[in-house]
């Protein structure tokens, strides 16, 4: 009978450990998967950051024109607009912008 109940207990026993490598595993996985999401919802955020700040800028000189009468810019006249400083982090997403549609 005590051979029996410690084989019992020691297959358990075995059972739970495996249950566990398996559950360290997804949380580890998962973990992961946020981990990855977050960053691209980060780089996400920068982009749409910059092409507000583009977008304003375009809406500015527009306004700029505008109010200086004209409608389409090929007078020959340009205004000159005052960059955002970048850090350097933002400098390497600078090759998007060059692939965005106008």
């Amino acid at each position: 009978m005590y051979t029996e109940e410690t084989k019992s207990i020691v297959e358990r026993n075995q059972v739970l450990l495996k249950n566990q490598e398996l559950l360290q595993t997804k949380y580890r996985e998962t973990a992961e998967r946020e981990r990855l999401l977050l960053k691209s919802k980060d780089e996400n955020k920068l982009d749409l950051k910059e092409q507000i700040r583009d977008l304003k800028v375009y809406v500015e000189a527009q306004r700029k024109l505008s109010n200086m009468g004209i409608s389409d810019g090929k007078g020959g006249t340009v205004l000159s607009v005052e960059p955002n400083k970048q850090s350097s982090s933002n400098s390497r997403r600078r090759g998007k912008l060059g692939r965005r549609r106008n």
